[in-house]
């Protein structure tokens, strides 16, 4: 009976000293100083003429870019190929931009742009599609297709092969080369199934004149 005295006697203390430290605990933690967060300000909003000013420069950046502009300065593969025409088709873009805004003076830039723009691109896809008719040339060689690019500025390019023998690869040929074709701006492509043959397909493409300034 003793035993058992000392023992709930020994619990009941473990128990009071582990009251008073939680609370004593709680009390600590309750009275230790809040850890704050420091304040961010957010910027003010800006007012419309900085954001006028911004788009200004802007603008006369890309101006400045054009009159940089290299003719033919790019790598004469097909990636090359197509991030040239990428860029030609941002700056088409940012110049039609310019050309509508509301501010007079944003304008003014866009024309600018824009006759420096139809100087560059009536030299450059004559280039770009003459590095298109070599480059196809040389990856449609192992498959005996021959191509060749004609026409002023080489506005058609012509493919030749025995797989043209048959209508339908005529067909399905054009429809996976019609979007590049379009944004190089040729506007016509045959095909015959040999070379030299009197007889082939043409496909009209309805592509941009290369001094228009339109984004594709």
């Amino acid at each position: 009976m003793k035993k058992l005295l000392w023992i709930l006697a020994i619990i009941a203390l473990l128990i009071f000293v582990f009251t008073k430290n939680k609370k004593e605990d709680n009390f600590q933690s309750s009275s230790s100083p809040a850890v704050t967060q420091p304040i961010k300000n957010d910027p003010p909003p800006k007012t419309p003429a900085q954001i006028l000013q911004e788009e200004k420069d802007f603008y006369n950046m890309q101006l400045r870019n054009l009159q940089r502009y290299k003719i033919g300065n790019f790598p004469k593969d097909l990636n090359g190929v197509r991030a040239e025409i990428i860029v030609l088709d941002a700056y088409a873009g940012h110049t039609i931009k310019a050309n509508t805004h509301k501010d007079d003076s944003i304008k003014l830039i866009g024309q600018k742009m824009g006759n420096l723009l139809k100087i560059i691109q009536i030299k450059e896809y004559p280039i770009l599609r003459k590095t298109y008719v070599e480059v196809s040339k040389q990856e449609l060689w192992v498959n005996d297709i021959d191509v060749s690019g004609s026409g002023t500025n080489t506005t058609y390019i012509n493919y030749a092969g025995h797989l043209f023998a048959a209508n339908a690869n005529k067909q399905d040929f054009q429809e996976k080369l019609h979007a590049i074709l379009n944004e190089l701006r040729f506007k016509r492509s045959t095909y015959r199934w040999y070379k030299g043959a009197d007889e082939y397909t043409y496909y009209t493409i309805d592509s941009a004149d290369d001094g228009d300034i339109v984004v594709l």
